[in-house]
C-alpha cells in the first residue's frame, strides 16, 4: 500500500505557497491562498484546501498546514503576529495635538460664553429700559403738575429744564430725574378716597403747606432740584422781608423759602411758576379764599390764616410726588 507522509505548508505571502515534500522544496503559486498543489516526485498528491486561512487539511487528512513566513536572508521562519496599538512618540505627540485643539476650543467656548453674558445683559437692561419707560409715560400722562425738569432760572448758569445721564461735559454734576405729582384718581388701597388725599376731604392737594412735599427736606428728598450738583444743600435761608426760615420749606433750593403763591405767576422772578408756595397760598391772608365760604359750612374766612380749605386744619394735603431718577453709582432707577 502506498504511504504519504505528512507535508507541512508554509506561506510567505498569501500568494506564495512552498511545501516540503520529504527531500527537496517545492515553491508552488496558486490563485487562491486555500488551494495548494501537495506534490511528491513531481506528482500531485493531492489538493489541500482550508477552512480558515491559517488551517488547512490534505484530502488524505495527513497533518494540518500553517501559514507561515520564511526570512528570505537565512530561510528560517516565524509566525507573524499581529500587534495593534501606538508607540510613546505617537501617543506623546497625540497628546500634545489634543491639549491644543482643547485649549483653543477653550478660549472659543469663553468667549462665546462671554458674548453670551454680554447680550443677556444688554437685553436685561433694555427690558428694564423698557419697563420704566412705559411706567413713566403712564404715570405723568395723569399726572396735574410736573415739578421736574423745571423751566430754567434766568438767576443761575447752569441748566434745569434739561437733565441727561450721562452727564454733559459742561455739567458734570447733573443729574437725570423726572418728578410729578401722584394722579388725582389712583386709589391703591382701595379705600374709596384717592391716594393723594391726605385729609380724605374729597379734595386733592389743598393745603399743602410750606413744605409742599412734606418730606422735611429742601426741595424733593435725596433729589438735586436746581441741578447745581448738591443734593438737600442746607444753606441760610432767607423769606421775603429778610426773615430766617427753616430749610425744609425751600422747595426749589434757590436759598429762598416761600416766594410764590398759587396764582399763575413768576411771583418770585426766577422764570417759574408756583414753584416754591407760601403756607398761605393765595396770599390774602384770610382763610381760604378770602370772601368765601371754602367748607360750605355757612361760615366764611373762618380760622387760621394759614388754614386754605377752612376745614379747621393746617397744611393737611400736601403734594404727593411720583419721581423717578436714574442712579449714576448703578445705572438703576
Amino acid at each position: 500500500m502506498f504511504m504519504i507522509k505528512p507535508v507541512a505548508v508554509r506561506i510567505a505571502h498569501p500568494a506564495d505557497i512552498v511545501t516540503e515534500v520529504l527531500r527537496g522544496r517545492v515553491a508552488v503559486r496558486t490563485a487562491h491562498p486555500t488551494v495548494v498543489n501537495v506534490l511528491r516526485g513531481g506528482s500531485v498528491l493531492g489538493l489541500v484546501r482550508t477552512a480558515h486561512p491559517t488551517v488547512a487539511v490534505n484530502r488524505f487528512g495527513l497533518r494540518r498546514v500553517r501559514r507561515a513566513h520564511r526570512m528570505p536572508e537565512t530561510g528560517q521562519t516565524h509566525r507573524l503576529t499581529r500587534q495593534s496599538g501606538f508607540t510613546l512618540v505617537e501617543m506623546l505627540i497625540a497628546i500634545s495635538l489634543a491639549a491644543i485643539l482643547m485649549a483653543g476650543l477653550n478660549g472659543v467656548i469663553g468667549q462665546a460664553l462671554s458674548i453670551q453674558d454680554a447680550v443677556s445683559e444688554r437685553n436685561d437692561l433694555t427690558q428694564q429700559a423698557r419697563f420704566a419707560m412705559e411706567q413713566m409715560v403712564r404715570a405723568v400722562s395723569h399726572s396735574q403738575k410736573l415739578l421736574l425738569p423745571s423751566p430754567e432760572n434766568i438767576n443761575t448758569s447752569w441748566p434745569e429744564s434739561v437733565r441727561e445721564f450721562p452727564p454733559r461735559v459742561a455739567f458734570p454734576n447733573e443729574t437725570a430725574v423726572l418728578a410729578f405729582l401722584l394722579d388725582a384718581n389712583q386709589d391703591l388701597d382701595a379705600d374709596g378716597f384717592a391716594d393723594a388725599d391726605n385729609d380724605k376731604d374729597g379734595v386733592i392737594d389743598e393745603d399743602p403747606g410750606g413744605d409742599s412735599n412734606f418730606d422735611l427736606a429742601p426741595g424733593l428728598f435725596a433729589i438735586d432740584d436746581d441741578n447745581d450738583g448738591s443734593v438737600d444743600e442746607q444753606h441760610l435761608l432767607i423769606w421775603p422781608g429778610g426773615n430766617l426760615g427753616p430749610t425744609n420749606e425751600d422747595d426749589d433750593e434757590d436759598n429762598y423759602a416761600n416766594e410764590d403763591l398759587i396764582d399763575g405767576l413768576d411771583n418770585d422772578g426766577d422764570g417759574k411758576l408756583d414753584e416754591d408756595i407760601k403756607k398761605q397760598t393765595d396770599g390774602d391772608n384770610l382763610s381760604g379764599i378770602g370772601g368765601v365760604d371754602d367748607d360750605g359750612d355757612g361760615n366764611i374766612d373762618e380760622g387760621d390764616k394759614n388754614d386754605d380749605d377752612e376745614d379747621g386744619s393746617v397744611d393737611e394735603d400736601w403734594y404727593d410726588t411720583v419721581v423717578f431718577y436714574l442712579n449714576a453709582v448703578n445705572n438703576s432707577s
